[in-house]
């Protein structure tokens, strides 16, 4: 590849995902979304096409210089994804903390009595009290509901993470994530690895030893017990 165009080309198929990112962490959502900047890359590719057919020499000598940029970058990549799983640093669970506390159910509690465990989340259900306070609407029937069906309600519940995958994390593994993840934005990377967390969370792994037989209603799989949900990047045969 000679041609500084294709270079530019290159560079969005296989950096545009990291580049967007990047421009979304300081620019305003209306810049980065694709009505402006989609029609702003075609304005930038028409203007390097103009530019490499009036400057040759200096778009070749340019264009190398992108290739060869472009091969260490993959080299790099490539050396990363092969050290990472030569070390097996892929299948380390990130969020959880080495000194999490190890816990059982005592063995003397037969199998027969042990009560049937439900663990609901309400996504993004902000609580009875927090509902009357902000919206002046009063919901406590269904706390009344789960009270009565034989449910623990948690009425003054808080969260030291702003999402979903980070707090089942640290409940199913009963003890606090690392403390940079608390109060800071959530970023894919970090969902990424608190959904690996819950994948080999420690409580459905105790709970399965101990003659529990798990079953998943959610969008996120436990040790034992896939998600029903189907992937969104589903694997097909053609």
């Amino acid at each position: 590849m000679q041609h500084f165009s294709e270079a530019f080309l290159l560079f969005l198929y296989l950096f545009w995902g990291s580049f967007h990112d990047f421009l979304k962490s300081f620019l305003p959502s209306f810049i980065t979304s694709y009505t402006v900047l989609v029609p702003l890359v075609l304005i930038i590719a028409i203007l390097i096409l103009i530019w490499q057919k009036k400057k040759k020499p200096l778009q070749i000598r340019t264009g190398r210089f992108l290739n060869l940029l472009l091969v260490f970058l993959i080299l790099v990549e490539l050396a990363t994804t092969i050290y990472l799983n030569i070390d097996d640093k892929t299948n380390k669970i990130l969020l959880t903390k080495k000194e999490s506390p190890d816990f059982s159910i005592p063995k003397e509690i037969e199998k027969d009595s042990l009560p049937d465990i439900f663990l609901v989340v309400f996504d993004e259900y902000m609580s009875s009290a927090g509902i009357k306070k902000y919206l002046g609407y009063d919901n406590s029937a269904l706390d009344s509901f789960l009270l009565d069906k034989g449910f623990y309600v948690a009425g003054a519940a808080k969260s030291n993470y702003n999402s979903t995958p980070h707090l089942i994390a640290s409940a199913l593994n009963m003890s606090y994530l690392p403390f940079p993840l608390e109060w800071t934005p959530t970023d894919p990377a970090s969902l990424l690895l608190a959904q690996k967390a819950i994948k080999h969370s420690k409580l459905p792994v105790v709970l399965a030893e101990s003659g529990y037989e798990i079953v998943n209603c959610g969008r996120m799989d436990l040790p034992g017990a896939p998600s029903p949900s189907k992937p969104i990047f589903e694997k097909r045969t053609i």
